[in-house]
């Protein structure tokens, strides 16, 4: 390969790359962010190119690293040396090492289309870059998530527009490669390479400062939605990569670090006794080995309440805010006792708290918040998946007396939780397999995630009727994911979708119409549900229902409200001798971290119990709770003062606007308060880890 062909081919390869990934990007700025401000625009390209350049140069660099190695190992190889010998064998393409160059090109090539366009239908499903949620492909129901992405996307045309693209690429540099382009003489190529070396390395780099140009130095925007677009696929995939290996990576601490961060943030280690909470210095547990629950009981009596705690898919605020009951009907069954419980009014058992954001932006992350007080939703799949942690919700019930049934509409091997909860100490776990079995019926309605909502309602009741000790049912729904489909045998409203278009993440009426239907269905499902209980004069008396949504509904517009785009409802019903004598304000501030707390507070008498910054939502406003008056979420804190997407330096006043919280002018987030949710996300991450394996520093 001549000298003077390898670094023409090099530079055509960057040109053409470069202007793919430019090309990916405006296509994407101009369907997502079109509003975007001139600033915000020029840093988003300016940044996004310099991305783009790291990436393109690492590709291209191995080219001529190759055309190196080739020149060096020549002169062992007769052939070799026929063919350098032999300069038109060599350009037409007769030598090996120039059908291995082709091959490469070629997929590079198809890497960098493939890239581009998947970036962009992941950034139009999750409004985000490509990050750690990608590898639930492997983690998840693969076959299933398989088959939605095949009746989603154009996955052939896909496939061929990156073969094609691939193709056009090989044989451009074939012709390159062909061309007689005058050699350099001896001086020349050498500074000429030198410079090329130079150009690549730098490019790489990103930066010509000491550091180079990585994902904690990328200059952002005020746009978050355009943030997202700075990043290279290819560079967010390996970053994604990275925080998914090393998110999963439990390691043994100290309690002296806990109790530094707790100084720090707030005591998260609790015993509740005579209506009070007394912080605990440490978790109980042994010191020799992994932690065992405490020893401590404090059995319940047969009068306890029974405990339904449900998470519901995509049951978002996001969608719930084009709600009507005349046009637009999402609540179905549902409505009544939803609507009942935004406002305070004298003898309510319905409450409902709409400023509230659920803890993750994905099922299993907002799930392992939940159960295991989990940061990270891959712990059912980790080293520590066989650790029976303590002072989870289920050991808190167990310890109580309480029985533990898990059951979902789904598949239990979703992230192997069917295992993971018995290791926890569920007692039984039923999910779409089971219902299957005793419901045969509900085997017309199974789709490729599980079964109908409905059926696991039903198996609640009928477990709750027949139960001889104090329960607590975990139920996760399921329906209302895509691919989206209902039972036949539901009567979907009409909706007046013509007005709302504008708010979907799509065109596509028909598509939109089957996302309402199972909206409103997965909602009359439970409504059916907590009729069922609050109407059974067996169960009205001795059952607490409680229920959020696990994460946003991912087919709405993004971006105009963060607190919006993350909130999720919390809603209640609580029996009427147990509601009666509750403070109960609608404008509480909450999030996840709040849900069983409150639980625990409404059922429970003497309890020990961890919590992240949770609190009685029915006290949020008692002496001493106000450093637990705020809303966290992976994406977005939220206090009094304002809202502060996590990761930036930019935060929002708000104001409530028909019971929404809306950002209105934008400030810099002070320092303290940066460190402060720092130390947080550090204290979530240490309790943990001390939860695992106890205090190191004690550890024989």
């Amino acid at each position: 390969m001549r000298t003077t062909n390898t670094l023409f081919l090099i530079i055509s390869l960057i040109c053409l790359y470069m202007l793919s990934f430019l090309a990916m990007r405006v296509v994407m700025q101009i369907v997502f962010v079109p509003e975007a401000s001139t600033q915000d625009l020029w840093i988003a390209y300016e940044m996004g190119s310099r991305l783009d350049l790291r990436v393109v140069c690492m590709g291209v660099a191995a080219i001529l690293l190759f055309s190196y190695a080739t020149a060096l190992l020549a002169p062992l190889s007769a052939r070799l040396r026929q063919a350098r010998a032999s300069t038109q064998a060599t350009t037409k393409g007769g030598g090996v090492a120039h059908k291995i160059l082709l091959a490469y090109i070629a997929l590079i090539s198809f890497l960098v289309c493939f890239s581009a366009i998947g970036n962009f239908y992941y950034f139009k499903t999750y409004h985000t870059r490509i990050d750690a949620f990608i590898f639930g492909i492997k983690d998840d129901d693969t076959l299933a998530i398989l088959q939605v992405i095949w009746q989603d996307y154009p996955v052939l045309l896909i496939l061929g527009a990156c073969v094609l693209y691939a193709f056009v690429c090989a044989r451009l540099a074939r012709g390159i490669l062909s061309l007689h382009l005058p050699n350099l003489r001896s001086v020349s190529a050498i500074v000429l390479h030198i410079i090329a070396i130079l150009l690549l390395f730098l490019g790489i780099r990103g930066s010509l400062g000491t550091q180079p140009l990585k994902a904690d130095t990328i200059y952002t925007t005020q746009n978050q939605s355009l943030n997202h677009l700075i990043f290279n696929p290819i560079l967010a995939l390996h970053y994604a990569h990275t925080h998914y290996k090393n998110a999963i990576k439990f390691q043994p601490t100290t309690l002296t670090e806990g109790t530094a961060l707790q100084a720090k943030t707030f005591p998260i280690f609790f015993a509740h006794t005579q209506d009070m909470n007394k912080p605990l210095d440490s978790l109980p547990i042994t010191e020799s080995s992994a932690p065992k629950s405490p020893a401590t009981h404090f059995p319940a009596p047969q009068s306890s309440p029974h405990i339904v705690a449900v998470l519901m898919e995509s049951f978002a605020s996001n969608m719930l805010a084009l709600d009507d009951a005349k046009d637009f009907d999402l609540l179905g069954s549902f409505r009544p006792y939803f609507e009942s419980g935004k406002r305070k009014h004298a003898g309510q058992n319905d409450f409902v708290f709409t400023h509230f954001l659920s803890g993750g932006n994905h099922t299993a992350a907002s799930f392992a918040l939940l159960l295991p007080i989990a940061p990270h939703p891959t712990i059912s799949l980790s080293s520590a998946k066989a650790t029976k942690l303590p002072l989870t919700p289920i050991d808190v019930y167990k310890k109580a007396g309480y029985e533990v049934i898990f059951i979902t509409s789904g598949n239990q091997n979703w992230y192997s939780l069917g295992d993971y909860l018995k290791v926890l100490g569920a007692d039984a776990v039923y999910d779409s397999s089971y219902i299957a079995q005793y419901y045969p019926q509900s085997r017309a309605n199974a789709w490729a995630f599980g079964n109908a909502d409905e059926y696991a309602f039903s198996l609640a009741t009928e477990i709750l009727l027949e139960a001889q000790k104090p329960t607590l049912l975990i139920i996760l729904t399921i329906s209302n994911h895509q691919p989206f489909a209902t039972p036949k045998s539901f009567e979907p409203p009409t909706y007046a979708l013509d007005s709302k278009m504008d708010f979907f993440s799509y065109d596509n009426p028909q598509r939109i119409r089957l996302l309402l239907e199972a909206f409103t269905y997965a909602s009359d499902a439970f409504g059916k549900f907590v009729s069922e209980v609050r109407n059974s004069p067996t169960l009205k008396d001795k059952v607490i229902i409680g229920a959020s949504g696990d994460h946003l509904c991912r087919d709405m517009k993004q971006g105009a409200n963060i607190a919006l785009d993350h909130a999720v409802p919390f809603y209640l019903y609580i029996p009427t001798h147990i509601a009666k004598d509750l403070e109960f304000d609608p404008a509480t501030l909450g999030s996840h971290k709040d849900i069983f707390p409150t639980l625990y507070a409404l059922s429970l008498k003497e309890y020990e119990f961890l919590s992240l910054g949770g609190r009685n939502l029915f006290e949020a406003h008692k002496e001493g709770n106000a450093k637990y008056d705020f809303a966290y979420n992976d994406a977005v804190w939220i206090d009094k003062e304002g809202i502060y997407p996590i990761g930036t330096d930019t935060g929002y006043r708000y104001i409530l606007k028909d019971g929404v919280i809306t950002p209105q002018e934008h400030f810099q987030i002070p320092e303290s308060k940066r460190q402060f949710i720092d130390n947080y996300h550090k204290l979530s991450w240490w309790q943990i880890n001390y939860r695992i394996y106890g205090d190191k520093a004690k550890a024989p």
